[in-house]
This record gives structure tokens, sequence and C-alpha cells, in this order.
């Protein structure tokens, strides 16, 4: 059997007679890095231990190139190898491996000292291993939400030897996002044996090799579900090229919450936080303060922007500095956006604080008369409610937005935590209209927008949250709701060019409609010019169930589905006695 140690040595290597009773052959070694290497070929040597102890009192990391030790075996009852962390008077085994399963095993101490144990009950031949170990000389634990890691680190030449550790840790509820916006480990050098940055999960113990990055090409951006990493820089004296700077920010899936950053943290001063829905719905935030940097053009020192991240494409929707961002809303395309501070100094005082939702419903409306009513069906009335009700009208219509009932959030007077939001657009930059809580009707209102958002947010405590609204042509549309009656026009009503009638059935039963009298427009293939249209309502779904132009409706009969029909009319000009009467029954 025989027994090498290959180390490069910046001290003595000192040999101690025995580290355990049990051990015929120890060593005490005290390197920056080296190897240790095993075989089989002499039977005198059978029970050894190699104590590996780091000078500078920082982390050591061994790694097992090859492996084959003993056979295998329910817990390695025969021969094994194992690595025990020694942190002053504590032992700690963490790991122990016979046969093959020692290979390529990644290793880190939680102080200084790792110890490898050899024990052998027979001469296997061909039984081997051999493992590397570097004692780290810098160490950067990370324990908030939002780091900017640059290498070299400040205090440490370029043209020496650099066995650097960043030890990344985020909360539970959070992942890791690492992004690098420079990289040059190695130079021109393509060699990752000695020069390269390595990625683990886990900071301490037995360790996941992930990744490992050399060359000139940063590596893509990645977000990564566990939530302890460790970044290891190993290069080499003659390797002048380690550097890199790298974001580390934190993935948010929560329901809600909030951002919160002051410039009293001066290890934050370059961060990304991305809020992303895991049900694959909108997000939304609200920036309810903010003070960062300095008024500029295009904000070229300090600033925060909003990104939507949407599948793998990224597009800036705002960038604030000074005080440009309090009170902004934003709402993503997809599901995600990335919140980016960037800073160039530290001035007192900067601060923002920046509120976000993961919406929980959506319902998307590209027609002139929209029913919304809440809780949607599908949503139970005591769970905490974050709709979306995003309607798109055509560009000559004025939109009149009518409440018929209204309760959210009772007597709260926080109509943030539990109240309706309406905002101009649908996605991007929004902005606030108004806002609604309480147990009072709002009143009519028209609007100028063609894309309006209306968000319920209600929290779990809160019951109330249920409201009646159509949203329809200001000029002329209706909502109707009675068991019987008639709809008539006639074109000496000039301003009702363009209006729906919605009939709805309250007792959920088919709705029964009757053409007596029809004249509008003039007679065209599919009906290019004025005409009418009947369309089946049944739920989300809309079915035409007929168009006409000219006489064609005459004495028409449709009946619903479902429990509603609507009426649609559309004109392009005033046609002397155009008119139509229809009967309904609910």
């Amino acid at each position: 059997m025989n027994v090498s140690t290959d180390a490069q040595n910046t001290m003595p290597t000192l040999s101690i007679p025995i580290l355990s009773h049990e051990a015929a052959c120890s060593e005490l070694i005290e390197n920056e890095y080296g190897s240790v290497t095993w075989t089989s070929e002499s039977t005198e040597k059978r029970n050894c231990d190699w104590q590996i102890r780091n000078p500078s009192g920082k982390p050591v990391l061994l790694h097992f190139k090859t492996f084959k030790v003993g056979e295998k075996s329910a817990n390695c009852q025969g021969s094994y190898v194992s690595v025990i962390d020694v942190n002053g008077n504590t032992e700690n085994e963490l790991g122990k491996w016979c046969d093959t399963e020692g290979e390529d095993a990644w290793l880190m101490s939680t102080g200084s000292s790792l110890l490898i144990r050899l024990r052998t009950d027979k001469s296997v031949e061909g039984d081997k291993f051999e493992v590397t170990y570097v004692s780290t000389n810098c160490q950067f634990d990370i324990s908030n939400n939002c780091a900017y890691i640059s290498s070299p680190p400040v205090g440490f030449e370029s043209v020496l030897p650099l066995k650097c550790l960043w030890r990344i840790s985020v909360p539970d509820d959070s992942q890791m996002r690492l992004h690098f916006q420079e990289f040059n480990v190695d130079g021109n050098v393509r060699d990752c044996q000695k020069n390269a940055l390595q990625l683990f999960s886990g900071t301490s113990g037995e360790l996941t090799h992930i990744d490992e990055f050399c060359g000139t090409k940063a590596p893509p951006e990645t977000t990564y579900e566990e939530r302890h990493l460790t970044l290891f820089l190993d290069t080499d004296s003659t390797n002048t090229g380690k550097s890199f700077k790298a974001a580390c920010s934190e993935l948010i899936e929560n329901e809600y919450g909030s951002v919160t950053w002051t410039s009293e943290s001066t290890e934050k001063r370059n961060c990304d936080w991305q809020i992303r829905n895991p049900s694959g719905k909108p997000v939304l935030l609200h920036f309810k303060t903010f003070k960062v940097g300095e008024k500029s053009a295009n904000c070229q020192g300090s600033y925060v922007s909003v990104i939507d991240v949407n599948g793998n494409t990224e597009n800036e929707l705002g960038k604030w500095c000074d005080t440009e961002g309090e009170d902004a809303w934003l709402m993503s395309t997809g599901s995600s956006l990335l919140i980016r501070l960037r800073t160039d100094k530290s001035v007192e005082g900067d601060k923002f604080e920046v509120t976000y939702v993961s919406t929980s419903c959506q319902f998307e409306f590209n027609d002139s008369f929209s029913y919304i009513e809440s809780p949607p069906g599908e949503f139970v009335s005591n769970h905490p409610l974050r709709c979306l009700w995003r309607i798109r009208t055509p560009n000559d219509i004025q939109m009149w937005l009518k409440f018929r009932e209204f309760n959210v959030g009772g007597n709260d007077e926080n109509c943030e935590t539990n109240g309706l939001h309406i905002f101009s657009e649908v996605s991007g930059k929004l902005a606030h209209i108004a806002e609604f809580c309480g147990s009072e009707t709002p009143r009519e209102t028209a609007f100028e927008q063609k894309h309006l958002t209306l968000f319920l947010n209600t929290n779990g405590e809160n019951t109330h949250k249920m409201f009646k609204a159509t949203c329809a042509p200001a000029a002329c549309s209706e909502l109707i709701e009675n068991e019987y009656g008639s709809v008539t026009w006639t074109s000496e009503s000039t301003e009702k060019r363009n209006c729906d009638w919605q009939i709805r059935n309250p007792s959920g039963k088919p709705v029964l409609l009757h053409f007596k009298t029809f004249k509008v427009g003039e007679k065209s293939a599919n009906c290019q010019g004025s005409y009418v249209s009947v369309i089946d309502v049944n739920g989300n779904t809309e079915n035409e169930l007929g168009k006409w132009c000219d006489t064609e409706g005459e004495d028409a009969w449709l009946m619903s589905t479902g429990s509603s029909l609507l009426i649609r009319l559309r004109t392009d000009k005033s046609v002397e006695g155009d008119k139509f009467e229809v009967t309904y029954v609910s």
C-alpha cells in the first residue's frame, strides 16, 4: 500500500505519528493546496488518517477525483473512507463511502479542518483514491436577499493566487437568481482544472457540484431552486484573469408582500428582486415611497427600473431616479416582474418601498359590452381574492362603467388591502384612476380610456368582495333583467349609432327574442355596412346566432342556450326610416 501527498507548501508540513489510536499512518497537512493519494499495493498500512488544516482559519474544500475502496456493503461495514469535520473539539462525520461511492464527492469544512479517515479490513487489488484539497484564503458569507459579488475582492492583488468563497443563503420562501455582468477567469487559457469558478449547492458539509465556468464568456443567467449556494474561485499564481461581477438576487413567489430598501444598508447597492406568480397570471406592483439618487437625464447615476420578464423576453417598463417613481403602478404582461436597483454612490435618506400582488384570477373582455360580477363563480367568498378584469374597447367608443351592486371591504377604510382599483391600460405602466371600498355604490362614470383594468384585492378575513357592474358604450348600452319587455330603435336618434343591449334572465333560464319590425341599413354581402346581430352569451363563451341588414331580420325568433342574449347594433351612416322593434321574454 502506497501513501503519498502532493502539496504546494507555503509553510512547513507537520507530520504527527498518530491522530487516532487505530491509525497506523497519520499526517497533519497545512498547505494551501495539494492532493492525497493511496493505493492497496502495500499491505502493512491499512488504517490511515490525514488531517487537512487551513492555517488562515478559513474553510477547507475536498474533491475525490478517483475512488475505489473495498466492496459495497450496508453502511460500509468492511473497508471504507470517511471524512470528518473537525471544528475545535467537535467532530462530525460528513460522509462514509466504500466501493466506488466516493467518486467525485465534494466536501467543505464548517471550520478550518477536515480529517480523511481510511479503514481497511483486507487488501483488495486495484483499490485506490485520489483527493485534492484547497485551503481557501478569502471568504464572504451573504445572508441578505440581495448581493453584488465582484472579484478580485478589495485587498487581493490580481497577480496572486485566489482561492475565494462566496457562500449565499436566501429565505425558505425564495429562490436565487444569478446574473453575471462581467466574466474573465483564466484569461485566454481555457483550463477549468486550475483556473475556474465552481458553483455548488450547499455551503458546508457534503456539497453538490452544479457547474464550473472559465474563459471570457459570461455564464447564462440562471434561477436556482437551492436556498444555499457556494461560489468558489480557484486560480493559480500565473493567472491574472480572475475578474467577474455578478448580481445574486432573490426570486420571490409569494402571493403578496413588499420589498423595502434604504441607503443605510451599504452592502445592498446593486440588487435585483424578481417577483414571479406561480399561477402564471400577472403581477401588480405599486411604489408607495421612492427616493433614489439625484435627478438626471435618463437617470445616469443611481436608479430603479422595472423589467417585464415574459419567457426569454425582457422589456423595461420604467426607469426612475430622485422621486420620479413615487406612486408608480406596473403590471406584467406575463407572470413576472424584475425590480432592478443600481446605485453609484450612497445618498443619505434614499429609500423605496414597493408592494406586490400575484393575481389569482383574470378575465379578458375585448368587446364594447362587459358584464362583471364578483366573486366569480369558482371562487369561495371567504378566501382572499386578487382578481383582474381587463377591458379593451373599440377606438370609436367612450366607455360607461355602471355599478349595480357594491360591497367591498365592508367599512374598511384601507382601500389598498380591501378595495376595487381602476387603472387605464391593461399591462405595463398603469395610471391609477380610482379606488372604491365600503358598501356605498360608486357613481356611474364615463371613461375616455379605451383600455381599462379593474383589480379587486381582498385579504383572507374579508368576506365582502361582492359587486356587479356593466361596462358599455356611453352612447347607448343597457343590461336588462326584466321578465319581459321590448327594445326599440330608430335612426332619428343620431347619437345612438352603436349600441348593445344585454337581456339576462335572473332565474338562469333561457331568453326568447322576436324581431317584430326590422329595417337597418342596406343589403350587402355579409352585411358589411350597418347591421344588427344577436349573440348568445353563456358564461365566458359568446356565439353569434345571427346577423342581419336591410329587412332580413324581420320576424326572426331566437333563444339563448344559457340565460342571456346580446343585441348589437352597428351603423356606418344614418338612413332615414331605419328602425327595429324586438320583444323579449325571460
